[in-house]
């Protein structure tokens, strides 16, 4: 799952004692922060070859996951250039990768004063904001992203984690069908991510016949996903009409890495 994908849906899951079982996000392992997006694509370039060639090493210890060497490298193309805003958000991307948010939020802020229209430094400004749980902000940096593009499925995908994270679902599910929209027209495969979301949604409201329409829909996207499985599992659980299928997804959640509740399993009779 890309970052935007390390984004955690609360799913909340009432047993027969009251009590909530815990977010399947929470008990599956995620890269969303340990493998940060390599950014390629040239905004700014800089006319300093020592700092270009830093940049590029940069990329290459990125995808090698030696981020703190990755981090001098950009680190030293920007004492070479303080204008290189790629740099600047590579840095950025890692930083973030890593919990340091406030260091990103320097970065990105620094990067835009170079280069106002960066939308890649807006939109990863908005996805700190988001992991601060700054809502404000990040919807403020979404409504700019916005302007420049309306037609940017990420933002408003990105506009639904923040509404779905402040539980706001109806808000939240409107963003994300604008979302599966776009992708869709795009013929994006991220289209899954935003399938997986409106099942999140759809689960909180208790809908389950449409929670695992949408959840189901994500799954050949996201096969060896734990989350997507665990999800399942516990909406057919909830739903209470097949538990075979409920035991399915949450034995194979669990052959994926999940780390599923005693309770949850006890209620599935496992």
């Amino acid at each position: 799952m890309k970052f935007k994908a390390f984004i955690i849906a609360i799913i909340v899951v009432l047993g027969l004692s009251g009590k909530g079982y815990p977010n399947p996000a929470e008990n599956t392992p995620s890269a969303a922060g340990n493998q940060p997006a390599l950014r390629e694509i040239v905004l700014c370039p800089t006319k300093n070859q020592t700092a270009r060639e830093l940049y590029n090493k940069g990329l290459e210890l990125t995808g090698k996951g030696d981020f703190e060497s990755a981090m001098k490298a950009y680190s030293r193309a920007i004492e070479l250039d303080a204008n290189y805003c790629d740099a600047m958000d590579n840095l950025g991307q890692l930083l973030r990768s890593q919990g340091k948010f406030e260091e990103a939020v320097y970065w990105y802020k620094r990067s835009i004063g170079v280069l106002p229209g960066n939308h890649v430094a807006h939109l990863n400004l908005a996805v700190a904001y988001r992991y601060q749980g700054k809502k404000d902000d990040a919807i403020s940096e979404y409504r700019i992203l916005l302007k420049m593009n309306p037609d940017d499925p990420e933002v408003y995908y990105g506009l639904g984690t923040v509404y779905l994270a402040s539980g706001e679902l109806n808000v939240a599910s409107e963003q994300f069908k604008k979302a599966e929209q776009l992708y869709l027209k795009l013929n994006s495969p991220l289209v899954a991510d935003a399938h997986y979301e409106l099942g999140v949604i759809y689960y909180q409201m208790k809908d389950y016949g449409k929670s695992i329409e949408y959840l189901a829909g994500s799954l050949p996207a996201k096969q060896d996903d734990p989350g997507v499985h665990y999800a399942l599992g516990l909406c057919y659980l909830a739903e209470g009409k097949d538990l075979n299928q409920a035991r399915k997804y949450l034995k194979r959640a669990e052959e994926l890495g999940a780390k599923i509740p005693p309770e949850v399993l006890r209620k599935a009779g496992l």
